[in-house]
């Protein structure tokens, strides 16, 4: 056999192996490269429907359209859940400072004052207690955000004859740090009535799903 004949012979013999193998694959099938974060059309809906609400200047009736998404829906990803949330936060904090103040704007929220017995100009803690709680849900949006361990921590505050939060400790941290020290930032802020003593008052938080 000469050798062209020879080399021909080669070469066809290598195409016939390669064609009974068959194509090559590379990665994998076609069908495992769909979405795994794709929303559903009702998500979509929902979602779009709170953006639109949210910047028709109702921030809380945007939140009610999504508040019940399922902790494991990819749409609590979506800068559009984040965009509602992040308006819902602000409005409703606005909205509980007007409550305490009975309705007058501007300036911190603030709290009544109940004094104690045997102590007239003493800031209550029943008093420190009901603004704490009604800041939970705005914290919980602006500190804990889509966590799913839970975070556990008490905050100490010290709060001068003026109303202002000197001091605001964190004690007994457990879990994500970064989101006690978030609410320990926001306690800073906050301005109470002025009292003949001030006073120490220590709460707890408990974030979860």
């Amino acid at each position: 056999m000469s050798f062209p004949q020879l080399c021909a012979t080669a070469t066809a013999t290598a195409l016939l192996g390669l064609a009974a193998c068959g194509p090559s694959r590379v990665g994998p099938p076609a069908s495992s490269t769909a979405r795994m974060n794709e929303l559903l059309p009702e998500e979509e809906r929902r979602l779009d429907a709170a953006v639109a609400k949210k910047r028709g200047g109702d921030p809380i009736g945007a939140w009610q359209l999504i508040a019940d998404l399922p902790a494991s829906s990819p749409a609590r990803l979506d800068d559009r859940y984040n965009e509602v949330m992040a308006a819902y936060a602000d409005a409703r904090t606005k909205q509980i400072g007007a409550e305490i103040t009975g309705g007058r704007g501007g300036g911190p929220a603030r709290v009544e004052t109940t004094p104690s017995a045997g102590s007239p100009d003493a800031l209550s803690a029943k008093a420190i207690d009901r603004f704490v709680n009604e800041q939970r849900a705005g914290l919980r949006v602006q500190c804990y955000g889509e966590r799913s361990a839970q975070v556990t921590f008490q905050l100490q505050l010290r709060i001068d004859p003026d109303g202002h939060v000197v001091d605001a400790a964190l004690v007994d941290v457990r879990g994500d740090a970064s989101v006690a020290q978030c609410v320990r930032a926001r306690a800073e802020s906050w301005v109470f009535p002025r009292s003949g003593e001030g006073a120490d008052h220590r709460t707890r938080f408990i974030f979860s799903r």
